[in-house]
């Protein structure tokens, strides 16, 4: 006796066991997969909101329930639309809790309800336990914890077209700063929709890293990965279920990383790294694109150079050291930075300024003069700078041009300034060069032999 009890128990726990396998493999397959939840309330004071013809994609846990609203402006038979991995119930009901359809038993509903214009509010409700039929045996699980997902519409005869807009359609955003989105021109009332970034699968990218959008819209670009060097295009995108479509309307954004401008430009690289002599000092000046962005300077070792908060860098040993700017946002995060090497040494020779011989001169088209330059150096003693390098600008080579070792010629009646610019430390100074008219070529035939005879004769009196 009990040997046949043994069996029937174990094959009631079997069967129990298989019955619930059976469901929860059935239960497995999502419904909505990667489509937006609608969230709502949990009754008819929180419930959401949603248009004729929406697809409305939910979750609902055991034991609990979602409220969802749907107002009726004018009679008429609606075609409501139902499928959900569980065995749920769902409640229609009438704003004045008269009229109550109730749908239960299976997981697809399809039915045609004739309402009067009211607001009706739709409750989806998962049972806290499962009730399972086994041949005689009345078998109940546990609660399922698993919630269930469902997705619904309601449809009339004669659906309108939705048209839709965005405001924008392009927009260019540096890291930090924010653009609202939002639909506008919409053609029918209360149509839930979400934001997303896309994800385009032909770009490397995690364009989730590039930008953010909240559930209302607003879109701020992010950039903070320092592998973000160069200006990326991405798409924000609106998305709605309507009809059993999903569309879309999109914003392309160009996202711009924040960055940090250096004049002149230094880095950590040996080629453009910051050589000074001790005692010697070099302004360098920070701007960023970051809008309210906040510059902080730092040294990392104070005994080999100083920083101050405007980006004047001052050597105050031998060695080498890293100088920061860091750029900050409104909270003092950091956001990005850049680094600067500081290489002093006791042999270098720092240009600290440099003069030209003339800051004004005259001569006549076609002639030429030659500037010259003393440098001013730290230290001063005597040699010549490490780098000695200097370049000539002529501000109007129409007036006069220079070359590269500060041979300057008169072109053409007028005024121009000459000037001459360090490679090391970008010293400048100027010379204003007035340039008056050339002798006319028929002169020059006359007064050439001339010339030349007098040539002549201060050669034979040896002069």
């Amino acid at each position: 006796m009990k040997k046949t009890l043994s069996l029937i128990m174990a094959l009631v726990m079997a069967l129990s066991v298989c019955s619930v396998m059976a469901f929860a493999a059935d239960s497995s397959e999502s419904l909505i997969g990667s489509k937006f939840t609608l969230e709502t309330g949990s009754d008819k004071s929180t419930a959401t909101a949603f248009a004729f013809g929406e697809t409305v994609y939910g979750k609902v846990a055991a034991g609990k329930q979602s409220c969802y609203m749907l107002s009726v402006e004018e009679a008429k038979d609606v075609t409501f639309s139902f499928k959900a991995s569980e065995n749920i119930d769902v409640t229609i009901e009438k704003t004045d809790s008269t009229g109550k359809t109730v749908l239960t038993g299976d997981k697809v509903y399809d039915q045609k309800l004739s309402l009067s214009a009211a607001k009706y509010y739709i409750t989806v409700s998962n049972p806290a336990s499962i009730d399972q039929d086994i041949g005689t045996l009345s078998l109940m699980s546990e609660i399922n914890d698993t919630p269930a997902e469902f997705y619904f519409s309601a449809t009339c005869d004669n659906m309108p077209d939705l048209y839709v807009n965005i405001n924008k359609k392009e927009a260019e955003l540096t890291t930090g700063e924010s653009v609202q989105l939002e639909l506008s021109d919409c053609t029918v009332e209360n149509l839930n929709h979400y934001w997303r970034i896309y994800d385009d699968p032909t770009t490397k990218i995690d364009e989730n890293e590039v930008a953010s959008v909240t559930s209302d819209g607003l879109v701020t670009i992010k950039m903070t990965n320092p592998s973000f060097t160069t200006d990326t295009t991405i798409k924000v995108q609106a998305v709605i279920y309507y009809c059993n479509e999903e569309l879309t309307k999109s914003c392309t954004v160009k996202a711009i990383p924040a960055n940090i401008f250096l004049e002149p430009y230094f880095d950590t690289s040996e080629d453009h790294s910051l050589r000074l002599g001790v005692g010697a000092y070099r302004g360098v000046i920070a701007t960023t694109n970051y809008e309210d962005g906040k510059l902080v300077w730092e040294s990392e070792n104070t005994e080999v150079a100083t920083v101050s908060s405007s980006g004047k860098i001052t050597a105050t040993g031998i060695g080498r050291t890293t100088v920061l700017v860091k750029l900050c946002d409104e909270n003092d995060t950091p956001v990005f930075s850049r680094k600067i090497t500081v290489i002093v040494s006791d042999n270098y020779v720092s240009v600290m300024g440099i003069t030209l011989d003339a800051h004004t001169a005259s001569f006549r088209a076609n002639e030429s003069i030659a500037l010259t330059y003393t440098f001013e150096t730290i230290p001063d003693n005597g040699k010549a700078p490490t780098n000695s390098k200097v370049t000539f600008t002529s501000s109007n080579p129409e007036i006069a041009t220079v070359d590269v070792d500060g041979n300057v010629t008169g072109v053409a009646e007028g005024t121009a300034t000459i000037t001459v610019t360090t490679e090391d430390g970008s010293y400048t100074d100027e010379c204003t060069v007035t340039v008056t008219p050339g002798i006319p070529n028929w002169l020059m035939v006359i007064i050439a032999p001339l010339r030349a005879l007098y040539n002549l004769i201060l050669m034979i009196l040896g002069k």
